[in-house]
Protein backbone atom coordinates (compact mmCIF):
# COMPACT_ATOMS: atom_id res chain seq x y z
CA UNK A 1 0.00 0.00 0.00
CA UNK A 2 1.00 3.64 -0.09
CA UNK A 3 3.50 4.97 2.39
CA UNK A 4 2.70 8.42 3.78
CA UNK A 5 5.26 10.77 5.35
CA UNK A 6 5.08 14.44 6.25
CA UNK A 7 8.25 16.50 5.87
CA UNK A 8 8.68 20.22 5.20
CA UNK A 9 4.91 20.70 4.92
CA UNK A 10 4.72 18.18 2.06
CA UNK A 11 2.87 14.89 2.23
CA UNK A 12 4.66 12.07 0.42
CA UNK A 13 2.79 9.06 -0.96
CA UNK A 14 4.52 6.09 -2.50
CA UNK A 15 2.36 5.02 -5.44
CA UNK A 16 4.31 1.97 -6.64
CA UNK A 17 7.64 0.17 -6.48
CA UNK A 18 8.59 -2.06 -9.40
CA UNK A 19 11.53 -4.38 -9.89
CA UNK A 20 13.18 -4.14 -13.30
CA UNK A 21 16.00 -6.22 -14.71
CA UNK A 22 18.64 -5.85 -17.38
CA UNK A 23 20.12 -8.94 -19.00
CA UNK A 24 23.87 -8.79 -19.52
CA UNK A 25 26.48 -11.36 -20.49
CA UNK A 26 27.04 -12.49 -16.90
CA UNK A 27 23.35 -12.73 -15.94
CA UNK A 28 20.66 -10.34 -14.80
CA UNK A 29 21.08 -7.00 -13.06
CA UNK A 30 18.10 -6.08 -10.89
CA UNK A 31 17.09 -2.55 -9.92
CA UNK A 32 13.98 -0.83 -8.58
CA UNK A 33 11.83 2.09 -9.69
CA UNK A 34 9.65 4.04 -7.26
CA UNK A 35 6.80 6.35 -8.29
CA UNK A 36 6.25 9.00 -5.61
CA UNK A 37 3.71 11.82 -5.38
CA UNK A 38 4.13 14.81 -3.03
CA UNK A 39 1.77 17.66 -2.19
CA UNK A 40 0.95 20.20 0.48
CA UNK A 41 -2.84 19.98 0.36
CA UNK A 42 -3.09 23.61 -0.77
CA UNK A 43 -2.83 23.19 -4.52
CA UNK A 44 0.83 22.23 -4.95
CA UNK A 45 1.51 18.71 -6.21
CA UNK A 46 4.34 16.86 -7.94
CA UNK A 47 5.17 13.35 -9.17
CA UNK A 48 8.60 11.81 -9.55
CA UNK A 49 10.29 8.59 -10.54
CA UNK A 50 13.37 7.28 -8.77
CA UNK A 51 15.60 4.45 -9.98
CA UNK A 52 18.22 2.66 -7.90
CA UNK A 53 19.57 -0.77 -6.96
CA UNK A 54 17.96 -0.58 -3.50
CA UNK A 55 14.35 0.28 -2.64
CA UNK A 56 14.98 3.03 -0.02
CA UNK A 57 17.36 4.83 -2.37
CA UNK A 58 14.79 4.65 -5.21
CA UNK A 59 12.10 6.10 -2.93
CA UNK A 60 14.40 8.96 -1.85
CA UNK A 61 15.28 9.77 -5.47
CA UNK A 62 11.59 9.65 -6.45
CA UNK A 63 10.70 12.11 -3.69
CA UNK A 64 13.48 14.50 -4.73
CA UNK A 65 12.31 14.32 -8.35
CA UNK A 66 8.70 14.99 -7.31
CA UNK A 67 9.74 18.07 -5.28
CA UNK A 68 11.58 19.44 -8.33
CA UNK A 69 8.44 19.00 -10.48
CA UNK A 70 5.90 20.73 -8.22
CA UNK A 71 3.04 22.44 -10.05
CA UNK A 72 0.20 24.67 -8.82
CA UNK A 73 -3.38 23.49 -9.21
CA UNK A 74 -6.39 25.73 -8.62
CA UNK A 75 -8.73 24.38 -5.96
CA UNK A 76 -12.30 25.30 -5.05
CA UNK A 77 -13.74 25.84 -1.54
CA UNK A 78 -13.89 22.10 -0.84
CA UNK A 79 -10.18 21.64 -1.75
CA UNK A 80 -10.86 19.72 -4.93
CA UNK A 81 -10.05 20.36 -8.59
CA UNK A 82 -12.49 22.93 -9.94
CA UNK A 83 -13.54 21.05 -13.06
CA UNK A 84 -13.38 17.66 -14.76
CA UNK A 85 -10.38 16.80 -16.89
CA UNK A 86 -11.24 15.16 -20.19
CA UNK A 87 -8.71 13.58 -22.48
CA UNK A 88 -7.67 10.52 -24.37
CA UNK A 89 -4.36 8.86 -23.66
CA UNK A 90 -3.01 6.76 -26.52
CA UNK A 91 0.40 5.66 -27.58
CA UNK A 92 2.24 3.62 -30.13
CA UNK A 93 1.64 -0.12 -30.44
CA UNK A 94 3.35 -1.97 -27.61
CA UNK A 95 3.16 0.90 -25.11
CA UNK A 96 2.69 -0.39 -21.59
CA UNK A 97 -0.32 0.66 -19.59
CA UNK A 98 1.80 1.45 -16.55
CA UNK A 99 0.78 3.42 -13.51
CA UNK A 100 3.55 5.95 -14.16
CA UNK A 101 2.13 6.74 -17.62
CA UNK A 102 -1.33 7.32 -16.12
CA UNK A 103 -0.02 9.64 -13.38
CA UNK A 104 2.08 11.65 -15.82
CA UNK A 105 -0.91 11.95 -18.19
CA UNK A 106 -2.98 13.48 -15.37
CA UNK A 107 -0.19 15.94 -14.55
CA UNK A 108 0.16 17.00 -18.19
CA UNK A 109 -3.61 17.60 -18.38
CA UNK A 110 -3.51 19.65 -15.16
CA UNK A 111 -0.67 21.79 -16.50
CA UNK A 112 -2.40 22.36 -19.85
CA UNK A 113 -5.77 23.23 -18.29
CA UNK A 114 -4.44 25.87 -15.90
CA UNK A 115 -1.70 27.61 -17.91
Amino acid sequence: MAKVEQNDGLVEKLVSVDRVSKVVKGGRIFSFTALTVVGDGNGHVGAGLGKATEIPEAIRKGKEDAIKKLISVKLDNSSSITHDIYGKHTGFVGMSNSLFNKVMFIFKKLINSFF
